[in-house]
């Protein structure tokens, strides 16, 4: 039977997440486009307050949530619900008790099992990476969003070959154009003047998005370019020890700390530069947003972003770690202005070209249906 007779699928979204980040932004985006194809879509999450807006959205969407299920709770949802796929979203790759979600809902009789795994480079213990083994005999398919990861997941984790898929992050570029004065009131109700050189960092407050080597980098520039400003816009742990640091370093007039934010796509028209010098990503989707909008990326030279960025057309690339570096390539932008129209031009092509929100959706129900096809007896026919 062809997958496209196959109509409507019951299908969960599982997270275990407390805190929304790039992982939780990828679920919603597959949990709305799904739902909106005419699936019956449920994302079970945590009950956690940080996570109250996300559930707020999500709902508002016609997304089902349900929060606080674990352990026998889980195992009823599931044998009422019946979902014909559980798909589990993995932000780190030794979240053992998601593995034993994954053996959970096979005994159950789910069809059909799947992981995203965003960071599977990320090295864990002996133990973790033996749970891991174990639980993905349990896991018909894994999506990864990096070809970078898809190594990681063969060498590191033994994940077999034939399970593993690379679907690239996907967004609505369309989210991201830039509107003719909006960027004049935006900078002003932020406190941002006209004449400002702005460079944003979009993440959760966490060690991982090196917050701290951008702020070495401005302290090196902050004489010379009195007039660049800096924008910490997400939320997280590492909030109070970064205030700290801007203390000593003097950057108290320099960095604003905005906090969690639903409205990325209104600020980024205020941003001039976006940095992102992390210790380790996947495929980040703050990076796929900025360059929809055209603005030039300075970004940590990882390897699964030189997926995305070719040096010096349509993003730039430093070492990791490497503050001074990264305050000599913004010295170098600031100073040439006519590369951020050039090379964010380059970028937003690159987004266009590659990264649609609708290829990826449709990748993802291709899968599910596949392996519906292949798993399903008379339990898994779809309504």
């Amino acid at each position: 039977m062809h997958f496209k007779q196959y109509k409507k699928m019951r299908i969960c979204l599982y997270s275990d997440a407390a805190l929304y980040g790039g992982a939780e932004h990828y679920l919603s985006l597959l949990a709305e486009g799904l739902q909106q194809r005419g699936h019956s879509v449920t994302v079970l999450m945590r009950e956690h307050d940080s996570l109250d807006r996300w559930a707020e959205a999500l709902r508002r969407k016609d997304v089902g949530v349900i929060r606080r299920v674990s352990g026998y709770g889980l195992v009823r949802w599931l044998h009422k619900a019946r979902p014909d796929v559980m798909h589990i979203n993995l932000p780190g790759p030794y979240n053992a008790g998601c593995g034993s979600i994954a053996a959970l809902a096979k005994i159950i009789g789910v069809p059909v099992v799947v992981t995203t795994e965003h960071l599977p480079g990320s090295i864990g213990s002996a133990r973790f990476r033996l749970a891991k083994r174990l639980y993905s005999a349990w896991i018909d398919a894994v999506i990864t969003e990096t070809r970078t990861n898809v190594r990681y997941l063969t060498e590191l984790h033994g994940v077999k070959p034939h399970k593993i898929a690379c679907i690239y992050h996907g967004i609505d570029a369309r989210q991201y154009e830039c509107k003719v004065g909006r960027r004049t009131n935006l900078r002003k109700s932020l406190g941002l003047g006209p004449d400002d050189t702005v460079i944003a960092l979009i993440g959760r407050l966490h060690p991982q998005k090196g917050h701290d080597y951008l702020l070495q980098a401005a302290s090196r520039l902050k004489d010379s370019y009195p007039l660049c400003k800096y924008l910490f816009i997400g939320e997280g742990e590492w909030r109070r020890e970064l205030e700290s640091l801007v203390r000593q370093l003097s950057l108290q007039d320099k960095v604003i700390f905005l906090g969690f934010r639903e409205d990325i796509p209104e600020l980024l028209q205020t941003v001039d530069i976006l940095a992102m010098p992390s210790r380790m990503e996947g495929l980040p989707f703050v990076l796929l947003e900025a360059m929809a909008t055209g603005l030039p990326v300075v970004a940590s030279d990882l390897e699964c972003l030189r997926e995305i960025i070719s040096h010096g057309e349509n993003g730039f690339l430093v070492p990791v770690g490497d503050s001074v570096a990264l305050a000599n390539l913004l010295k170098y932008l600031i100073e040439n202005r006519y590369l951020w129209g050039k090379v964010g031009q380059k970028a937003r092509e690159t987004v266009m070209d590659k990264f649609s929100l609708t290829s990826m959706i449709d990748q993802t129900e291709g899968i599910y249906r596949d392996l519906l096809k292949k798993n399903s007896g008379p339990r898994g026919k779809l309504l």
